[in-house]
């Protein structure tokens, strides 16, 4: 079985007090056909490396948090150091492939690894993080460059931040191995759903200064349908809550739109097919999982052109894409979604039907995963 070594951030480590499941889950749909082994890199304030190793197969590494890629590679080089020096080069030895998850941060060090013990490098570009890395250091582009050239796959996370990559590092031509590496979502495509008609729509997210979920221009456009109705899912202050109270009300629609609160995902996946669409035309977003969770209960996705899971459909009436922050895009999707819904909800469960949206369930995720990495170790690039 080929030993993997991930280079990743913000991992559930015990030690990340914030962090993401998208990396674990990953390795655990896979760990019967890869063997895995995780250096969590966690990022903190001060001049201070640190490394606990809490099981055979995770090492914790704590290291100075600092910007740019100038200044990490430095870092990152003495961090190199001072795992040799725990570990041993024997626990690179038995290594057969290094996967950095981030283009930018993780790639560093999982660049330094790979070339200092003459190892293969896939690097995974996830959206948010590598494009605003990537956009706010011009003097680190061209390590990042080298790091993506050097790097024998590309896995893009991020379909939407392809263009945007390959510009700000004037890659020159596509000629280079790649796939989508969608996140796990735990979905079972089941084309046996019940197709429910409804003017009731759902939103599910979170409110923040600058509104990047899109929640108040999604309650805008509803509101100014009158046979429409939204529910709101999310975390909110008592703050928070207070505002969109007394938003909704001041557009007269507090009959129409109700503020849920929080709810167990599984019980909301359940909920889900009862709903016209999903409307989250969020940005940032890396990927989006609420987004395939939708589609795989048969009901159409509103989403943001430069985020999620653009890129990854195309020409779908069931994915309707926007620009973020343009009002009017959003309300004309309300109305295309309220005016075609049993169109668009059977041209959706026909694909599902036909196994068209299997691409995004674990056990494809996995296979295919599987098949890449092994043929990368294998070849001679």
């Amino acid at each position: 079985m080929n030993n993997v070594l991930h280079i990743v951030t913000d991992y559930p480590d015990d030690v990340n007090s914030v962090y993401t499941k998208a990396v674990k889950n990953l390795l655990d749909v896979t760990e019967e056909g890869l063997n895995h082994q995780v250096i969590s890199i966690v990022r903190k304030s001060g001049f201070k490396f640190e490394i606990h190793r809490p099981t055979n197969s995770l090492i914790v590494l704590i290291i100075p948090k600092v910007k740019l890629a100038i200044a990490n590679i430095i870092v990152m080089r003495i961090a190199y150091t001072k795992l040799c020096n725990v570990v041993g080069s024997e626990y690179f030895d038995k290594i057969n492939i290094v996967h950095a998850h981030k283009l930018t941060i993780d790639g560093l060090l999982g660049w330094i690894i790979a070339k200092f013990n003459k190892k293969k490098l896939v690097i995974s570009i996830r959206g948010s993080t590598d494009v605003k890395w990537i956009n706010g250091d011009i003097l680190g582009r061209p390590i990042y460059k080298k790091i993506f050239n050097f790097s024998n796959h590309k896995f893009w996370v991020s379909a939407w931040a392809k263009k945007i990559i390959i510009n700000k590092l004037s890659i020159q031509g596509y000629h280079f191995s790649e796939s989508l590496l969608p996140n796990i979502c735990h979905v079972n495509f089941n084309s046996n759903k019940t197709i429910n008609i409804t003017n009731k729509f759902i939103f599910i997210g979170r409110l923040d200064s600058g509104d990047t979920k899109g929640l108040l221009k999604v309650i805008q456009a509803v509101s100014s349908i009158s046979e429409a109705s939204l529910d709101i899912f999310g975390s909110f202050s008592s703050s928070q809550l207070h505002y969109l109270e007394s938003y909704i009300s001041g557009l007269g629609t507090s009959n129409r739109i109700s503020l849920l609160g929080r709810i167990d995902n599984e019980i909301l996946k359940d909920k889900l097919s009862g709903y016209c669409a999903l409307l989250v035309p969020s940005n940032p977003e890396t990927f989006g999982i609420s987004y395939i969770e939708a589609l795989a209960q048969n009901i159409p996705i509103l989403g943001s052109k430069n985020a999620g899971i653009s890129g990854y459909f195309n020409n779908k009436s069931y994915v309707r894409l926007v620009e973020e922050s343009h009002q009017q895009q959003i309300l004309s999707c309300v109305e295309y979604f309220l005016a075609n819904q049993q169109q668009i909800k059977n041209e959706l469960h026909k694909e599902i039907h036909e196994g068209k949206l299997d691409f995004l369930s674990d056990k494809s995720i996995k296979i295919k995963y599987i098949n890449v990495l092994e043929r990368v170790i294998k070849s001679d690039i």
